[in-house]
């Protein structure tokens, strides 16, 4: 057998270049010679310029046939990660055919999955002493020395000889130009990413090695473009492109975090300029308000026509300043979305009444009996069950309305999408946790936790429709029960949104609603041009208010009264203002009797006081205004409520 090689492309030490020109012509044969042993005990070389002739004995034409059924038994063995009995099976093949230089180049891959680098090392600088023109034997062993050695001068010395056999290699490429990177020589990192580019535009290596170069440089805005463009294009298939989509996400993330921060004056004044345009369009000034005492919703919108007022009010929790373009901007959409049904005659308002909370607590009752074993008291169960059902129904109507909220301040605020980004991967966090949580899981009625994680799931498939690739947020959702109906809820929506007309969002629920089988856990009110805190009237007691005349009238009275309750509530932590509120409500399902001064109820959480039923309507109200904002109580006492917490931030501020 005989082997023609360049002097120049010999490896004799890989650590270092060896010119073996520059060598007496006896020490270059010995060290060719000794380079090339593992071929045969007996190797001859000859050196005619700058060329090597390396011959040996070998019999393997009649080992030929039986080499390559072993060779081919190896490959499948490898494809299915029995790497162990590959190597067995590669090894073989070498004993009959020593040149086998693809055999030896997957041997070296074998062995380097099992973890053994060396020996990996060793089998592909004997791959490449076979054939010097194996470009992928020079790459990966390129890859050892600089992704697991951390040794980049050895990689980018190996890199540049597989460059020299082939320059058009995206892989190639790409690797050598993180090297590059890594070297702190960023034009030549960026001439090897951009040609990459031009040769495979879906490769994802290459956009995110360009991404993190322009982020390096400070160049933000840029780094957020290509990664950007990476999302939109079709994913890999490769298997091997799962981790770099994973950092690419990651870096994504952070990099819409640090345009949100740096554009958050430009953003603020577009939404200022978007509130007043709103306000114009809707006939109703918007005020926004800071009131951190909201509990578990970041802000809330009250339009003017719903609660009777001259003006829109949007309250708001404080919360990371970058976020808060985006929670402003939801608000002001819903505000849209509501007014826009107002105008087609559509719109109705979503509630819950003593007769569907009933239903609610009736169909968890199997769970109720689980918690009573299990130790836990009548007021905790009462107070959990409340709030769970609650809940679930808000979230029932929120969730499908938020899809289409979202959507629709994707495509008309362009300049907050970064913002927009960061709060909605900071939402499928959230969610996550109701997913992952064991405790949660145990002590959650299995219905509720069902339909909680399938809206969940919907909305998780409606971000990732959002953005392409850049988000994989219902991966964590494809292997539980919750995905087949999260997946029926976002076609839903998809249904509904294609030809979208205003009020389309309330069918939207109910189409949520039959799904999930949650028809009977809410009625809609109409809004026929009244405030609806006057208008809502039901036989059910405490669901509205069986004489709401009366209850105007004693709003100077409810005014002292929930002053009294925001400074009782100003003083507790928020659980003990949820268990006094949620007490009140299951009291008040029997009626309360507000037209009587008279103090003749009583609260297991205020054992010591008494309260007369006007007081604890005001507690009530005060107290979801604290827990659960954006729950309907079908109470008239808005404007009380309104002037009682204007005198309290006033005796606050003293």
């Amino acid at each position: 057998m005989l082997i023609i090689v360049k002097l120049k492309d010999i490896i004799v030490d890989p650590k270092r270049e060896v010119d073996l020109t520059a060598l007496p012509p006896d020490e270059a044969v010995s060290l060719i010679r000794k380079s090339y042993g593992f071929l045969a005990p007996a190797v001859r070389v000859e050196i005619q310029g700058d060329t090597a002739l390396i011959s040996f004995d070998d019999d393997k034409q009649r080992h030929l046939d039986e080499a390559g059924k072993l060779y081919n038994r190896g490959l499948k063995k490898a494809e299915g990660g029995e790497y162990e009995n590959a190597a067995k099976l590669f090894e073989r093949v070498l004993e009959l055919v020593p040149d086998h230089k693809d055999a030896r180049r997957n041997f070296a891959m074998a062995h380097l999955e099992m973890g053994n680098k060396e020996e990996a090392k060793n089998h592909l600088i004997e791959s490449i002493r076979v054939d010097p023109s194996d470009v992928w034997a020079w790459v990966l062993l390129g890859n050892i020395y600089a992704k697991h050695e951390d040794d980049l001068q050895t990689g980018a010395r190996f890199y540049q000889k597989a460059y020299e056999i082939n320059p058009d290699d995206p892989y190639l490429l790409t690797n050598y130009a993180a090297v590059k990177l890594e070297m702190r020589k960023p034009e030549e990192a960026r001439r090897l990413f951009e040609r990459a580019l031009e040769i495979n535009r879906g490769y994802p290596n290459a956009f995110f090695g360009l991404a993190m170069l322009h982020h390096q440089e400070g160049r933000t805005e840029d780094a957020y473009r290509v990664l950007t463009e990476l999302f939109t294009r079709p994913v890999s298939r490769d298997p091997r492109s799962g981790p770099v989509y994973d950092n690419a996400r990651a870096t994504y993330l952070r990099l819409n975090g640090e345009i949100a921060v740096r554009r958050q004056a430009e953003m603020q004044a577009f939404i200022g300029e978007r509130r007043k345009r709103v306000g114009e369009e809707t006939g109703f000034p918007i005020e926004v308000l800071e009131d951190n005492k909201l509990e578990g919703v970041y802000a809330v919108s009250q339009t003017a026509w719903k609660h009777g007022r001259d003006c829109t009010v949007i309250r708001y929790r404080q919360t990371a300043p970058g976020l808060m373009p985006h929670i402003i901007a939801h608000e002001l959409e819903h505000v849209c979305l509501e007014f826009e049904a107002r105008a087609k005659g559509r719109n109705r308002f979503f509630s819950t009444t003593g007769s569907t909370r009933k239903h609610a607590i009736e169909s968890i009752a199997d769970h109720v009996a689980k918690l009573q074993k299990l130790g836990f008291s009548e007021d905790a169960i009462q107070a959990v069950t409340l709030q769970m059902t609650a809940g679930l129904a808000n979230q029932l109507f929120n969730c499908p309305l938020d899809m289409v909220i979202e959507r629709r301040v994707f495509e008309k605020y362009e300049i907050i999408r970064p913002c927009q980004f960061v709060s909605l991967a900071a939402t499928h966090a959230e969610y996550s946790q109701v997913l992952k949580n064991e405790e949660i899981r145990r002590l959650s009625p299995p219905r509720i936790f069902r339909a909680n994680n399938a809206m969940n799931c919907a909305y998780a498939l409606f971000i990732d429709s959002l953005y392409g690739s850049a988000t994989g947020y219902a991966d964590s959702y494809r292997a539980t029960d919750f995905f087949a109906v999260g997946q029926q809820l976002f076609a839903a929506w998809q249904s509904i949104q294609e030809h979208f007309q205003p009020g389309d969002e309330y069918r939207l629920v109910d189409e949520f609603a039959r799904i999930l089988k949650l028809e009977k856990w809410f009625e809609w009110k109409p809004d026929d041009d009244t405030p609806l805190s006057a208008a809502a009237t039901t036989d059910e007691k405490p669901e509205g208010t069986t004489n709401p005349e009366l209850l105007k009238q004693k709003h100077p009275a409810s005014v002292e009264y929930l002053l009294s309750a925001l400074e009782r509530y100003d003083k507790m932590p928020v659980e003990k203002v949820r268990e006094i509120a949620f007490e009140t409500a299951l009291l008040g399902r029997s009626g309360l009797d507000y037209a009587s001064s008279d103090k003749k109820y009583r609260l297991k959480s205020l054992p010591d006081e008494e309260f007369s039923g006007l007081q604890l309507m005001c507690l009530m109200y005060a107290g979801f205004k604290r827990v659960a904002p954006e729950h309907d109580l079908g109470l008239d006492l808005n404007d009380p409520f309104l002037t009682a917490l204007s005198l309290f931030t006033e005796q606050k501020s003293k």
